[in-house]
């Protein structure tokens, strides 16, 4: 499915070990223009915007974590059940990081 880009927006929640989560967009998306959405599909800002650890870009052997607050940038695909975030990074771009909390919670899961 098509992607709209480079939306921002911070963490709202994400549980690790689910390996999943909810973000916040700051400005409302207009989601009508992606493929397989209806005309009138929009999200509000700050409206819960799920993700999936798959859909985080971490560096590489990390596993994909987001924190609460963290300010992120992101895309958006319409999938069934309604708007995805997809290729999450950092507000500046880069890959996300995992936190120690992260590492000390996944111990024996992780690579660090």
């Amino acid at each position: 499915p098509e992607a709209a880009m480079a939306h921002v927006g911070a963490v709202r929640e994400f549980n690790v070990k689910q390996g999943f989560g909810f973000l916040e967009a700051d400005q409302t998306i207009d989601a009508s223009k992606l493929e397989g959405a209806p005309e009138d599909a929009k999200v509000p800002a700050g409206q819960g915007i799920f993700v999936h650890s798959t859909s985080i870009r971490a560096g590489e052997g990390m596993v994909p974590s987001l924190e609460s607050g963290e300010r992120v940038r992101f895309d958006v695909q319409w999938t069934q059940k309604g708007v995805q975030a997809v290729g999450v990074v950092r507000e500046d771009g880069e890959e996300i990081r995992p936190s120690t909390l992260h590492r000390v919670e996944l111990k024996g899961v992780c690579c660090g």
